[in-house]
């Protein structure tokens, strides 16, 4: 089985009926985007100097799966399935995008980029273990393992090297999908030294973004399965995050002004993208006709990136 759940967009699953949130309306615009060959596209992170990275498929043999696994009551919804293969890419900010692939594995997941362009993500390997990586801007990986060798997934780096992503997880099957439960987040040195990110409470914990400052972002899961954002403070505090109105929040990245981009689940089940702002006041990003839209990064210049669902599959955005 395939671990993947650590460097994806986590989606929530459950929903109830009422009145949609009070989220101030999209006023971004959106320049939407295709990896060359590709079938589904996401873009997941962003620096400075305008570079994306992502994840895309091919059509192809390697990829058994179903593309779809279980955290907990997380649906982590991975861009694959079965024929496809799966790719990492990088795209320059005139629009030129190179593949991004850990040599000899079958998958490869590009998450997170800094300004001195180091990439981030996770790799599953020939026995169906996922790794992270770091890779640095002349091309070299370097291979990041969870402690005690469990599964890690890299999601996010800062100006400084420091990584955040997350480890472990309990796996089992129920109701017939692949269940994780007792994810932890992790913040990596650049030297190398660990620590876990628990949010108080939480039974499982994703960190996914950090900025220059060393604030994190990213979701947990409270008691009752209730999904919620964090902001992490350097000094390890703790603070919700909740989309006004929203019945689920997850927080994907964070910038150096503090502005934080995720997801939402509206009352109707439907998912929307957000920009919040240092103030507190969230926006929403919705892409053109899209079923569902996550919004992942956000650079120092405020250009957001992500993807969306519409016919025939997801796509990536940068905001100008």
């Amino acid at each position: 089985m395939r671990h993947v759940w650590m460097w994806v967009t986590v989606v929530i699953l459950g929903c109830a009926l009422g009145a949609m949130p009070a989220v101030g309306a999209s006023a971004v615009t959106l320049i939407t985007f295709d990896a060359p060959g590709g079938v589904d596209t996401q873009a997941r992170g962003i620096n400075s100097a305008g570079q994306i990275v992502g994840v895309f498929t091919q059509y192809g043999t390697s990829n058994p799966g179903t593309g779809r696994v279980v955290a907990g009551n997380l649906l982590s919804l991975f861009i694959g399935g079965a024929g496809k293969d799966v790719h990492g890419y990088l795209r320059a900010s005139g629009g030129a995008v190179t593949t991004v692939d850990v040599p000899g594995v079958g998958e490869t997941f590009a998450v997170g980029i800094n300004d001195g362009g180091q990439i981030v993500g996770g790799f599953t390997d020939s026995g169906g273990r996922t790794h992270g990586f770091l890779r640095s801007a002349d091309g070299s990986f370097t291979t990041i393992d969870g402690p005690g060798g469990t599964d890690l997934g890299a999601s996010g780096i800062n100006s400084a090297g420091a990584i955040v992503g997350n480890f472990g997880g309990e796996r089992h099957i129920q109701g017939g999908n692949f269940v994780v439960d007792d994810v932890h987040g992790f913040l990596r040195s650049s030297s190398g030294t660990l620590t876990v990110l628990d949010a108080p409470g939480a039974g499982s914990t994703f960190a996914t973004g950090i900025n220059s400052s060393g604030q994190i972002v990213g979701s947990f899961v409270e008691v009752g399965n209730r999904n919620s954002g964090f902001l992490r403070s350097p000094t390890g505090a703790f603070s919700v995050i909740e989309a006004p109105g929203a019945v689920n929040t997850l927080a994907n990245g964070i910038n150096d002004a503090g502005q934080i981009v995720g997801t939402f689940q509206d009352a109707h089940g439907q998912f929307h993208g957000y920009v919040r702002s240092a103030d507190g006041t969230f926006t929403t990003v919705d892409g053109p006709n899209a079923t569902e839209t996550f919004a992942q990064g956000i650079n120092r210049g405020g250009q957001i990136v992500g993807f969306f669902e519409a016919y025939p599959g997801m796509h990536g955005f940068v905001t100008h």
